[in-house]
């Protein structure tokens, strides 16, 4: 009985450890900064500011597009497309973007993002850098995994029947978003940074 309750309580132990560690989220909008609410909707007052800065909030909970959040000892509610919730301690996570261009203005990269059909792609613009220089990525999908963004680049080349127009770019954390379209002709919907899959 002594060794089913120690072991019951070591197992306890472990799996509060990993959902603390789990539950940590980071600010990904282009704005640096989101803002943080009192409660679960865009109306609600502003309570702060979740910077995007790297450091960290802890996530609480959920009450459907929105995260609850502790962030430097403020409680209250951000949106969930602007933040990234990061399982691994002492610093930003990977991600993998799927690229479709790269360019040195930003004018070339949004006008690629304009004349690309958005009703199933959804490109958009994040700038980043190359060589020590500032270049500007169209990128059409976010994910947590490379796997997952081979997974993406592979339907995309076998849906266009051509190869090597895409092309995964790593960062550590969230990319900064430079340009998100309106969206495709007949939508009626407001623009948001793309979220990792």
């Amino acid at each position: 009985m002594k060794k089913t309750k120690r072991w019951l309580s070591l197992v306890l132990m472990l799996l509060i450890s990993a959902w603390s560690v789990a539950q940590s989220v980071y600010c990904c909008s282009n704005d640096g900064f989101v803002n943080i609410r009192s409660a679960a909707n865009d109306k609600s007052r502003i309570v702060g500011r979740m910077l995007t800065d790297g450091s960290k909030a802890r996530l609480i909970g959920r009450t459907g597009n929105w995260c609850q959040v502790s962030y430097q000892g403020v409680t209250g509610y951000v949106h969930r497309n602007y933040v990234v919730v990061n399982p691994a301690p002492g610093g930003m996570r990977k991600l993998y973007y799927v690229v479709n261009g790269s360019y040195d203005t930003f004018e070339a990269a949004r006008q690629q993002v304009d004349n690309t059909p958005q009703d199933w792609l959804d490109p958009q613009v994040f700038k980043g850098t190359k060589d020590g220089k500032i270049v500007y990525r169209v990128c059409t999908d976010c994910c947590y995994t490379r796997a997952k963004a081979q997974g993406i680049i592979k339907n995309y080349e076998g849906f266009l029947m051509a190869e090597g127009i895409f092309w995964i770019w790593e960062t550590d954390g969230p990319a900064e978003c430079v340009y998100i379209p309106a969206g495709f002709s007949g939508e009626d919907t407001t623009p948001t940074i793309m979220s990792p899959q």
